[in-house]
């Protein structure tokens, strides 16, 4: 007899968080020559703390849809060794015992300018500092049972907090800036381009320490970009479609990856992504009750840096599909509404290295309903279908193997697309 089983494990997360905040802001109109002015000053204050406690627990089970906690021996011979005990295979397999705090103060400026009939412009500036301090407890192995015999080493020793803090404080300054205009080329036809610098603080449990208990270098992760594109509005169609460019730079991408002994660590590398894209929405009113409406995103995206493995520089970002739609039609005439629409995903892959590409998938819904007076109150007797023709497909490969998930193993671990789900619903409205 053959039993499949599966080494998996749960971490028990206490993240408690308190913050506060507050915003000022003046806003004055005032007309200069033939420019129509809307001014925004304004200021921002946070203080924000959370602590970060993470026991991981590892448990060994069948692999099957009625899984039970399995004990296993190991005999060599004469020896023996307890693998897993009442399912247990390590009660410590990680913990963590962090605090972060963050302090903030930003200053922002914008203007919106109307100028004559036609053209509006838009600007807008903001400075902002954050201050950071961390506090992490440093582990050892404790040895819990040294009494039973022949236990494993994972079931005699948990990994456990010391007492011992490493402490730091990082601190940084960024701005950001936009600019877009707005020209109306008739009654129904715009055209309009902006530009925009922008900043992101990376999470402060992204940041680092050396063998002397520094904190490595807390650089804010800046992205520009740029977008122009043309809005039309007919009688019975609406239309948009523009075009973007966008680079993000020292980004602090944060995984979590397995480590090989039951729990997992938290990867930092320093990123840049390049994305172009093309995108497009229509809105047609096919009759009073009917329309149909849908958008569409064609974009290319790249690393454009990558501190940990240059040989990734030039692959596609994982997870970041080359095309994407939505469509569908939508009927209402007060009584009756159905709408029946399609959301596809294009192929992409599961990782940074490029080596498994997942298949395209296609979830279409359904839903309609009823909507019966009464009184002056209403119900609406609806019934929703949830990825109507069953669609199999798997979203994503897993995180937490990273570059290390392989195709053609005897299992592939994954997020699948959830199967068809049928709904009815009554709502009343009073």
């Amino acid at each position: 007899m053959r039993f499949f089983l599966f080494a998996n494990r749960f971490t028990d997360r206490v993240r408690p968080a308190e913050d506060v905040t507050a915003e000022i802001n003046l806003t004055k109109g005032f007309v200069t020559g033939t420019l129509d002015h809307s001014i925004t000053l304004g200021a921002f204050y946070g203080n924000a703390s959370a602590d970060d406690y993470n026991v991981t627990t590892t448990y060994l089970a069948e692999l099957n849809n009625r899984p039970r906690l399995v004990n296993l021996v190991i005999t060599n011979g004469a020896t023996q060794t307890i693998v897993s005990r009442n399912g247990l295979l390590n009660a410590g397999a990680g913990y963590v015992n962090n605090r972060h705090e963050a302090e903030r103060y930003a200053g922002y400026f914008a203007d919106q300018i109307k100028i004559g009939e036609k053209f509006n412009l838009d600007i807008g500036f903001r400075v902002e500092k954050l201050t950071g301090t961390i506090s992490r407890e440093r582990t050892s192995v404790v040895v819990t049972d040294s009494t039973t015999a022949n236990l494993s080493t994972a079931l005699r020793d948990v990994i456990w907090g010391n007492g011992a803090f490493t402490k730091g404080k990082v601190s940084t300054t960024e701005w950001a800036g936009a600019i877009g205009g707005l020209y109306k080329a008739t009654d129904r036809v715009s055209l309009y381009a902006n530009f925009s610098r922008g900043y992101f603080f990376p999470e402060l449990r992204s940041v680092s320490f050396n063998s002397l208990f520094q904190p490595s270098s807390f650089k804010a992760e800046i992205i520009n970009q740029g977008e122009i594109g043309l809005k039309m509005n007919m009688k019975r169609v609406s239309l948009t479609l523009a075009g973007l460019a966008t680079s993000l730079d020292n980004r602090r991408q944060v995984l979590f990856v397995n480590d090989g002994a039951g729990g997992f660590i938290e990867r930092v590398n320093l990123v840049g992504t390049e994305s172009y894209a093309v995108e497009g929405t229509i809105d047609y009113k096919i009759t009073s009750n009917l329309r149909f409406s849908g958008n569409a995103t064609l974009q290319s995206n790249q690393y454009s840096a990558f501190d940990s493995n240059t040989a990734l520089i030039g692959k596609d970002v994982e997870r970041q599909p080359g095309f994407l739609y939505n469509a569908g039609l939508y009927y209402d005439d007060g009584k009756w509404d159905a709408s029946i629409f399609t959301n596809f995903t294009g192929s992409n892959y599961t990782s940074s290295s490029n080596t498994i590409l997942l298949d395209e998938w296609n979830i279409v819904n359904l839903d309609m309903g009823y909507t019966l007076p009464i009184g002056n109150q209403s119900a609406r007797f609806s019934l929703n279908v949830y990825n109507l023709l069953d669609e199999d497909a798997v979203t994503e490969g897993s995180p937490r193997q990273d570059n290390n998930q392989a195709a053609n193993g005897a299992f592939f671990v994954g997020r699948p697309v959830l199967p068809r789900r049928i709904m009815a619903r009554v709502t009343y409205s009073f």
